[in-house]
């Protein structure tokens, strides 16, 4: 199996939906596509085991740096911990909309004190400019749900923390507070380390814990591509 995240359900279809096309294949191998919010894996099955290695690790290549797992039951949140301690690199994380989800998805892997630092839950303005220092006319210009505020909030916590990475993220979970220009789903997420700063602007579909289950994990994988 291979576990993936990054991509949807059909993008992850229509970049490996050919190579169970040939009658050859059709056949004797098959896989199905299980998805979550922010997760997604591919189980291929078939009874020629040579026919079925040469399929998976077409598979893998075309899906590429989505794929963090060839276990089908990984996590995530135990990926990217596995890969910070390989790297010898903590982590630390200021969460708005999404109430402190992340922390707790980080913090479900056990031994993850040997990673992470510490977390904020910044939910009202005033605690984002009291405890992470982002300039009020920062948000009275942007709006706490921007770029600027996530970049703001992610560079602050790299700082204040001193962990080598900080991800950041600001938005609109629903299911009232959205607008036409910021609607509900609008996500705003930064990861902020050495290299420096980089902040995604995302817009999840769904309810409101959907939307804050797709943005931590969203965060996750930025983390795992991102760290230096």
């Amino acid at each position: 199996g291979i576990r993936a995240s990054g991509l949807t359900e059909m993008e992850v279809q229509t970049r490996i939906l050919d190579l169970f096309e040939d009658p050859n294949t059709s056949t004797a191998i098959q896989f199905t596509l299980l998805a979550s919010p922010g997760e997604i894996s591919i189980i291929i099955r078939g009874k020629d085991a040579a026919r079925l290695r040469t399929v998976h690790e077409a598979v893998r290549s075309r899906l590429g740096e989505a794929v963090f797992s060839l276990d089908t039951d990984a996590k995530l949140e135990k990926a990217v911990g596995g890969l910070l301690v390989e790297r010898g690199l903590t982590l630390a994380v200021a969460e708005s909309c999404t109430g402190g989800l992340l922390g707790a998805l980080i913090t479900s892997v056990p031994g993850a004190s040997r990673w992470f630092e510490q977390g904020w839950v910044t939910y009202a303005d005033a605690a984002k400019t009291r405890l992470l220092e982002v300039p009020p006319e920062l948000i009275a210009c942007h709006g706490a749900v921007s770029e600027e505020v996530a970049t703001a909030m992610a560079v602050a916590a790299r700082r204040l923390s001193g962990a080598d990475i900080a991800a950041a993220l600001t938005g609109i979970a629903g299911p009232d507070g959205g607008s036409v220009e910021k609607p509900v789903g609008l996500v705003f997420i930064c990861v902020a380390s050495e290299a420096g700063c980089r902040t995604t602007r995302h817009l999840f579909a769904g309810d409101r814990e959907m939307i804050r289950l797709y943005a931590a994990r969203t965060a996750l994988n930025r983390i795992r591509l991102e760290a230096p």
